[in-house]
């Protein structure tokens, strides 16, 4: 996974590198992965729910929403946390869970307009 990571991460084209359009710090998150699972889960559902290619857009697979539910209780349970709550890695994995809700919420806007 920290492979897939890092080669969505590395990306040079400005148009489709995500630290550019998410924010530089993205690139730093396959350095954290094994450090908060929350980070991990979270992590791994964006990079599951970012499309193959930037060309095309994709249906949210059974796997990309299983892997947002858990990454969810995990958050959660960080910001439960007194300790962990105050960790940048909680404070990313909340931050990319935010993203995938806006991925998952505008595929299926786009769908909601043509079916």
């Amino acid at each position: 996974m920290t492979a897939l990571m890092a080669n969505k991460f590395s990306i040079t084209d400005l148009r489709y590198d995500v630290g550019w359009a998410f924010g530089p710090f993205i690139h730093e998150i396959p350095r954290r992965i094994g450090d908060s699972v929350a980070l991990d889960y979270a992590a791994r559902t964006f990079v599951l729910s970012l499309p193959p290619s930037p060309h095309t857009r994709r249906h949210p697979g059974s796997d990309v929403l299983e892997n947002f539910s858990v990454a969810l209780k995990e958050t959660r349970l960080a910001l439960a946390d007194p300790v962990a709550s105050k960790s940048i890695n909680t404070l990313c994995a909340a931050y990319l869970l935010v993203l995938c809700t806006a991925s998952l919420h505008h595929d299926h806007a786009v769908r909601s307009r043509w079916f």
